[in-house]
């Protein structure tokens, strides 16, 4: 037997001899096979542990401020991080949120090794000033392959929202200087015309009913232009806020010109009628200066019988007088006969005064005409002054959504309507601390999205890096509320020309708590508004909750949580947790921690909470949704609810609850808790 061994060993040797060449490459073939196998083997435990496809996008800019007519060039980088085997196929598209239309979707292959730069133009058409928002959205999916192991099924996405704020052109700003400048001078002119129309209507009126007077059909014509000019100046305002200064000043141009002629027409008028009114209230002075003397001396009984014959004549003509000022006659013809017998009459009256002085008999018996009767007076009507309600004050900018356009939220009343707070996502522990931040922030993919078909703005996700160049409410003007994703993962410090974004993802759940904080704060700043909603999932509802013990509930206005441990995690969740998970995140979420007595003991500020829990998943003989005992996930003081589903292998009910297309009763949950 020895024998026979030794004679393979030299026959073995002897060939490896005669076939050297042959020997070795076999031997490098099962080498690179087991080095294949061996990566093989490795790609696909990495993926087990979570590591797939992450997108990055960057934007060149991202608030960009032009005049009409202006433009600019925006470009938006995308690339993939996977392992150097994978690919993904992608689609892009650029959006003009405002008027709802995809400028552009494009379909490519992304690899580490190639990114894809996309570059667009934005020119502003619009008139007056307001704002624009674009989205540009990129959405991959893997490639399987031997050596790449990804979900075929799964997408991961990211968004850049774009705000492009635009002003008035040169000609516009002159426009509306000359518009907002002349207004009042226009306004008082136009209050001082209707004032003198009705005055003349009134004296008009009087006249008519008292003697002839000339045919004014005009003030009709003055009054329609009247009419014209008041409605414009009463809905200038809404023509401005159109934003279309060149139809503004047409407006406010036509309105000059009605009133102008307005003032020229009825001007004359006004001279007419105010120059019959004197003469026609003379005559009436008159007539009763003459009457009154007429009575005296009537009374006296003391004229003699001359005296008596001139004082009837004077009668005489003033009954005359009277009756034909009482039957309406023209003022031309009335005035001459009042005038001749005011002065008639007053030389009478002089020479018997000075008669009756020297008289000595004063007991004569005379007779007198009867004198007629005279009702009329003076015609007395007063100019008033008249008030046009009517303001003009600089447009409010516009701001559109999905071809909706209305103006900006910038008052009070809007800033703090609740429907309007934006929705901030807080993911939750990530199974595996050396996966990226980016891996987080996709498990909220589905519920952002079906949020934008129901109105709400997909602002991507946000990070500290930027807070110093944010400008202020650049994601609050339009009337809707904007979706944001962010990660406490992410921190930041600044370096003297730029920020490093650096992931921190050892640390305990207080510490992502406080970084919630400046997550929360530069949020405010971006929307300008003074609350935000926050969805959770599993640990970010305690990040949120520990938030609001430590900090308040100013800043908070609904927290809905999804899978939360509101009261810890027990068995194997808590066993094999930080195996691969965070060290710290793990003994701060075990149900006999220090951290879940103190959330569970001390105060919480009390806001809108609505607390989704996972049932159907066997755990330890107890029921759960895979990772969260259903009576650990319940909260008082909360709105609870309950999703029924299963678990199956390495599949939980804990994560597949954000699959809103599996399960569709949490994204009801979410937006009517969102909406109450």
């Amino acid at each position: 037997m020895t024998s026979k061994i030794k004679g393979l060993k030299e026959r073995f040797f002897l060939w490896i001899k005669e076939n050297r060449t042959l020997f070795i490459s076999i031997i490098a073939v099962v080498v690179i096979l087991l080095m294949l196998f061996g990566a093989k083997i490795f790609l696909y435990v990495n993926f087990i542990l979570g590591n797939d496809i992450i997108i990055k996008l960057e934007s060149s800019k991202e608030n960009i401020f032009l005049e009409k007519g202006q433009k600019e060039n925006i470009t938006f980088e995308s690339s993939v991080t996977t392992n150097p085997f994978c690919s993904a196929l992608c689609e892009s598209k650029f959006i003009d949120i405002s008027s709802g239309l995809i400028l552009s979707n494009h379909n490519f292959t992304l690899t580490p090794t190639n990114p894809l730069l996309e570059e667009f133009e934005i020119q502003i058409d619009k008139f007056g000033r307001g704002q624009k928002l674009y989205l540009y959205s990129i959405e991959c999916r893997g490639v399987n392959t031997i050596f790449c192991h990804t979900d075929e099924e799964g997408l991961t996405s990211r968004d850049v929202l774009v705000t492009v704020d635009y002003s008035l052109s040169q000609d516009e700003k002159e426009i509306e200087e000359y518009i907002l400048g002349n207004f009042n001078l226009t306004k008082t002119k136009l209050e001082d015309i209707v004032s003198r129309v009705e005055y003349m209507e009134n004296l008009r009126d009087e006249l008519e009913n008292r003697i002839l007077i000339e045919n004014i059909e005009n003030i009709t014509k003055i009054k329609q232009l009247i009419l014209d000019s008041e409605s414009k100046i009463i809905n200038l305002q809404n023509v401005m806020n159109d934003n279309n200064y060149q139809i503004s000043k047409e407006e406010f141009d036509e309105i000059n010109n009605n009133t102008n002629a307005a003032d020229d027409e009825s001007f004359n008028i006004f001279l007419y009628l105010s120059d019959v009114v004197i003469s026609y209230n003379n005559i009436i002075e008159n007539l009763v200066d003459v009457r009154n003397n007429i009575n005296h001396y009537i009374n006296l009984q003391s004229l003699n019988e001359t005296q008596a014959s001139d004082l009837n004549y004077i009668i005489n003509n003033f009954n005359i007088a009277s009756r034909i000022i009482n039957n309406e006659t023209s003022i031309t013809e009335i005035n001459p006969i009042v005038n001749n017998l005011s002065e008639e009459s007053q030389i009478i009256f002089n020479r018997f005064n000075k008669e009756l002085e020297n008289q000595t008999n004063n007991q004569f018996n005379s007779s007198f005409i009867n004198v007629e009767e005279f009702n009329l007076s003076k015609i007395l009507v007063d100019l008033s002054n008249k008030t046009i309600d009517a303001k003009l004050e600089e447009p409010l900018p516009l701001c559109c959504a999905y071809n909706n356009c209305e103006s900006c939220c910038i008052t009070e009343e809007c800033i703090n309507n609740e429907l309007y707070f934006p929705v901030v996502f807080i993911h939750g522990h990530a199974i595996n601390q050396d996966l990226a931040a980016d891996y987080s922030l996709d498990a909220f993919n589905k519920i952002q999205k079906r949020l934008a078909n129901d109105g709400y703005i997909n602002a991507g996700s946000i990070s500290l890096y930027n807070i110093d160049d944010t400008k202020p409410g650049a994601w609050g003007l339009i009337r809707a509320p904007v979706s944001i994703k962010a990660s406490y993962y992410l921190d930041v410090f600044k370096e003297p020309e730029n920020y490093v974004v650096v992931q921190v993802k050892s640390e305990n759940i207080e510490t992502y708590s406080i970084r919630l904080r400046e997550i929360i704060d530069n949020i405010k700043i971006k929307t300008g508004k003074p609350k935000v909603n926050i969805i959770t999932h599993s640990m970010g509802g305690l990040v949120v909750r520990r938030y609001l013990q430590l900090f308040g509930s100013d800043n908070v206005d609904k927290l809905i949580m999804i899978g939360s441990p509101n009261k810890g995690i027990t068995g194997d969740a808590a066993d094999y947790c930080s195996l691969i998970g965070g060290e710290l995140e793990c003994r701060d979420m075990s149900s006999n921690s220090l951290f879940i007595n103190k959330l569970n003991t001390r105060e919480t500020p009390e806001i809108d909470t609505y607390n989704i829990i996972g049932t159907g998943c066997l755990m330890d003989g107890e029921d759960g949704d895979g990772v969260v005992l259903s009576e650990n996930a319940e909260l008082e003081n909360a709105k609870n609810f309950f999703i029924d589903g299963n678990c199956r292998g390495l599949e939980t009910l804990h994560v597949k609850m954000l699959d809103i297309d599996r399960y569709p009763k949490v994204y009801d949950i979410i937006k009517n808790s969102l909406m109450e």
